[in-house]
Order: structure tokens, then sequence, then C-alpha cells
């Protein structure tokens, strides 16, 4: 026995020696980072692209995370640094992740899919079509996928299909099998069965910790780029090869794993399938009806007399009463995630283009068509004004003749809609600042609030008397003495800054990314009571109703009835999509948007 132990080893060793070897050794692959990070890894970043120039593989695909904060001056600086490749013959496409598209005063995606705009790609090298796939949403960290665009990836996996090609999926948010940060992946999911899509590889996690097969794919997280890590993709005729290497780990290749291009000769996979619920079972809410639009919808939905204006991404408009019956429809065929205002007829929707339609709000004809030079992404109507948020910029403009009054470049993106409170217009951006401005375009003040995530550039402030209420991503509730440019009081480490302030008399409700509901005095800042939903809050503010309770939507779907003590009334399951719009109320009834584009009508029981 002790003598086959030597041979053993050699036989071992030589075993992975060729297994090390394997990608390299082929004419065959392509080569997959994610996750950079620019500008805070520069020294890594350039490490993996001379390793890339060496390795010189067919294509390089970059999943996402490209910069940290989107910045224009992130992807200039970056755009020099990947010309290598050019500069060498290595062609490349890129998706974009949520870091790139979350804080960006430009729209950097590229493809228009039916009025709608993704940064998704396809590239066939020989019998394999690379598909990449575009999660990301404007001002979001979750992920989504979007009707139009799961259309486009069916057409591509049928054309494979047709053609007798392997299609691998390429994502920066994982949506499905090991694990899912979106919320419609499961569609796609349950799309691939019908293919053969022999693998899917993520981005975002920045590890290989997630891994397995599911529906006939082996579904693998990448390391960080930032960290150095490179993928491999190689194959022959038989078989793909997934493989990791590291320059900042001298280099080494380690076989990930070896996958048949074959279906049938693939391991046993996991089945993953989830399924909508038909209809809402509650005690205190009583479904009266579901309208689906044509795709996703990131815009807020107006609620004007009895009517509810909702747009989807694509431009599809409609006017629905609160019985859910559509008044009129239209379209203006651009792509649209800035909230709808109402003011004398008309109702105002801005497009990612820059045009700002006024729409006849009885029958849906446009009027005028005003244009802007950068994306609008809010809008906000005073009395005798209106502030236009265009990239980083706002805009003012008097209501008669639409003249602009004032122009200011906030040194951030706006993401919300301003306050507007006795005159004058409060401004949030992911700048270094909260501007206060009068109707008449004059700057009443600037009341700086930090940078980054120390300014709460995601919520609309709640203003009352005196009092200025903000939240910030980093978990600070902060109020200011306005009218004096004061700070009155700051609580610290609730994880707020991801929904707005909301007045709940006496004092003020504001929610958690964590699941938790915040009842603080006004006065002090001081927490009353806390509430756990047991569901991720984000980028929705609560709901007061006239009796005291609150509702709160979640990310997974639900509404969530609160008394004004803090007591869990009811928690209900709505619809498998993200709840990240206000839910709005008229006559009785409240109105739920989801990403997907289904829109609910509830009405709530005596």
């Amino acid at each position: 026995m002790k003598g086959l132990v030597k041979p053993i080893l050699i036989v071992l060793f030589v075993f992975y020696i060729a297994l090390s070897l394997l990608s390299f050794g082929k004419e065959n692959y392509v080569a997959v980072i994610s996750d950079l990070h620019h500008p805070y890894f520069k020294n890594t970043i350039n490490s993996v692209i001379e390793k890339l120039v060496q390795l010189k593989p067919l294509y390089v695909f970059m999943l996402g995370d490209l910069t940290e904060m989107g910045k224009e001056e992130e992807f200039d600086d970056l755009s020099k640094i990947l010309s290598v490749f050019s500069n060498n013959g290595i062609n490349y496409n890129i998706l974009l992740g949520n870091h790139d598209t979350r804080w960006s005063d430009k729209v950097r995606k590229t493809k228009n899919i039916d009025n709608a705009l993704y940064e998704n790609f396809r590239v066939d090298i020989g019998e394999i079509s690379f598909i990449g796939i575009d999660t990301s949403m404007y001002f979001q960290h979750l992920g989504h996928i979007g009707e139009k665009q799961l259309e486009w990836i069916k057409t591509q996996l049928e054309d494979c299909k047709k053609q007798g090609k392997l299609a691998i999926l390429l994502s920066h948010h994982p949506f499905g099998g090991p694990i899912n940060y979106t919320d419609d992946g499961w569609k796609l999911m349950d799309i691939i069965k019908n293919y053969n899509v022999p693998i899917i590889l993520y981005g975002h996690t920045h590890k290989y910790d997630y891994f397995g097969m599911y529906n006939g794919a082996y579904i693998q997280t990448v390391g960080a780029t930032r960290e150095g890590w490179i993928t491999l993709i190689s194959w022959d005729n038989d078989n793909l090869y997934l493989s990791k290497t590291n320059p900042k780990q001298c280099g080494k290749e380690e076989i990930v794993k070896i996958i048949p291009k074959k279906k049938e000769f693939r391991e046993k996979s996991k089945n993953v399938q989830t399924k909508e619920l038909k209809s809402v079972n509650s005690k205190y809410f009583e479904e009266i009806v579901s309208i689906r639009f044509e795709n996703s919808i990131f815009s807020q939905v107006l609620a004007n007399d009895g009517v509810f204006y909702a747009i989807d991404y694509s431009g599809n408009i409609k006017a629905i009463n609160s019985n859910g019956q559509i008044l009129w429809k239209n379209a203006i065929q651009n792509p649209v995630v800035a909230n709808i205002e109402y003011y004398d007829g008309i109702i105002f929707i801005g497009d990612l283009y820059g045009n700002l339609y006024l729409i006849n709000s009885k029958n849906g004809r446009v009027q005028r068509i005003l244009n802007f030079d950068g994306p609008i992404f809010s809008i906000k109507v005073g009395k005798v004004s209106i502030a236009i948020g265009v990239g980083k910029t706002i805009h003012i403009l008097d209501l008669k003749e639409f003249k602009r009054l004032a122009t200011y470049n906030l040194n951030g993106v706006i993401q919300r809609e301003a306050r507007y409170y006795q005159g004058k217009f409060f401004q949030t951006s992911w700048g270094n600042g909260l501007f206060i401005i009068d109707e008449d375009g004059k700057l009443f003040a600037k009341i700086p609030t930090g940078s980054g995530y120390y300014t709460p550039g995601g919520i609309v402030p709640l203003v009352f008397e005196n009092l200025l209420i903000v939240t910030t991503p980093s978990g600070v509730v902060q109020a200011y003495d306005w009218k004096n440019k004061t700070i009155l009081w700051t609580t610290s480490g609730l994880k707020t800054g991801y929904s707005d302030v909301v007045k709940s008399d006496p004092n003020f409700v504001t929610t958690s990314i964590d699941g938790l509901v915040y009842s603080l005095d006004i006065n002090s800042g001081k927490v009353i009571w806390k509430t756990s939903v047991g569901s991720p809050i984000y980028n929705i503010s609560p709901l007061i109703l006239s009796d005291g309770k609150i509702i709160v939507g979640t990310n997974n779907g639900e509404i969530v009835l609160i008394s004004k003590d803090g007591k869990i009334l009811e928690k209900v399951f709505v619809h498998n999509s993200y709840l990240i719009n206000k839910i709005l109320y008229s006559n009785g009834k409240i109105l739920l948007s989801f990403t997907d584009g289904l829109v609910k009508i509830l009405k709530i029981k005596e």
C-alpha cells in the first residue's frame, strides 16, 4: 500500500496542473470582471487590466458597479484606463450596477427597447451567445429586469435555440437560484428552463460564495475586481470551464466548475419557480381592481380630485378613477422616471430626454412640450411657479408663460421633488446642501447637510412652521429652524434616509431600510415608539389615515397596517414585486403601484 502512495500523489499533482492550465491552454476563452468601484482601487484595477492584456481574451465582459458614485469624472477617468483594451485589440462590453446609476445625473443607458432605455447586450462568439442583462434602476440599490427586457431576453434565447447556440447570461444583480436581489428574476428563471443556458454569472456580492445548479444552469456569483478577481470562461468541444485568477495572489488560475455543453449531461439541478397571488385576502382591505401597464413603473403616481394618473417607464399614461375605471390613456413614447404633478387642469410629465409635457388632465392630449438640457427626474408645482429637477440642476419657471425665473446647480443629482411650503421650494439633492428657493426664483437659503451618504438626497423633507426635518442614509434624523438656519436637534443610528418624513399629529413618522417604523417627537427627535414589520422598507413613505392609522409598503410586495400607537394590525401580501412608490389615498381607497407595472386599487373596509 505504501508503494502506491507516491504514484497516486504524482497523478493527483499532474491532474491539478492540467486543470490549472485548462483555460490558458485553450484559444477560446473570455474574461468577466465586476465591481471595480473606481476610483478607490486604482492600483488593483491597473494590475487586473495588465493581466488581461497579457491573457488577450476574446472578449471582456464587465458586470457593473464600474464606479463608486456614478459621477461624470469617475466614468471619464475609467474610460481612459479601459482604452488599454482598445489599444491592444481587446473588445469589451459593460453592464451598469446600482453604484453606476443610483446617484448619477446622467442617463448612461443607450439601448432603446419599446421606448425604454437599458444597457444590455448580446455578443456571439462561435457557438456561444453572451447575453448581458440590465438589472440597474435609477436611484435604487435594488435590482429589476422589467417586462420589456424580459421579452427581449426571450427573443434572444429563441434565436439561440434556432441557431443551435448556447446562451450564457451575465447580470449585475443576482436574479435567482442561490441568491436573489430582484423582484422579477423568478420570471427569467422560469424562462431559462426551456433553453440551453449552461452558465449564469452575477456580480454585486463581491464574492464567489453563492453557486449551484438551478433550472439547468450553473449559477455563480463572482469576486470583485476591486479586490483583484478575474473570472474566465473557456470551452472545448464538450465542456465549458469556469475558472478564477487574481494577480494580487500570484495570478494562478483555479478551476471553479466544469459544465457539460449538453444539457442532458449536466448534474441534476434544483427547480426554481415563484407564482403570483391572484387576489388579496385581508381583514381590513378589499381588492377593487388590478391594472397592468406595459412596462415597469418607476414614477410616483399622482392622485388629484378622485383620479389617479400613472405612467410606466415606456411612457404609457393612464388616468384611472377610484373605482378602477380607465378614463383615458395615451403614450408619449419616451422613457419616464420622474413624478407626475398637477396644476389647473394640466398634468406635468418629464422624460429622460429632457422633454416636459403639459397634458390635458381630462382627455390626455399633449398641449405643449418644453425642452431642457438633461434628464428630468423631479417636478413640483407651487402657486405661481414650478420647480423642475433636471440632472443636478433645478429650474424655476412661472406657471403662466413658463419663463425661466432662475436656475441653480445643486452639485448633486436631484432625485426627489421639492417640498412646497409658504411660497418656497425646499429642494434636496445628492450634493452638499438643501436649497430653499422663493417662488420668484430668489435663493432664500442653503442649509449645509453634508454630502454622499450624509445628505438627504433620497427624501422629500418635512416642513412645518419653522421646522425643517430630514433623514439621511447615514441613519441621522435632523431638525432645523429653517428661518434662522440653525440645527435644533439630531437623532442618530436609526438606519433612515430612504423614505420621507411624514407628519402624524402631534409627532412624525419615518421608516428604516431594515423594516422599522418610528414615531418621533417633533420637538426633540426622541423615539416615542418603533415597530418592526419584518420586511425591508425602501423609498416608500408612510401613509397617515385620518384616524391616525399608518400604512407602509415593503420591498416584498406587502402592506402593513399599524395603529397610531405602533401596534401591527395586519400585514398583507399583495403582489410579488417591489412596493417602493408612495401609497396614495382617495375616497376611501388606496392605490398601490408596483415596480413590475401592476397597479392595484384596494378599498379600506369599514
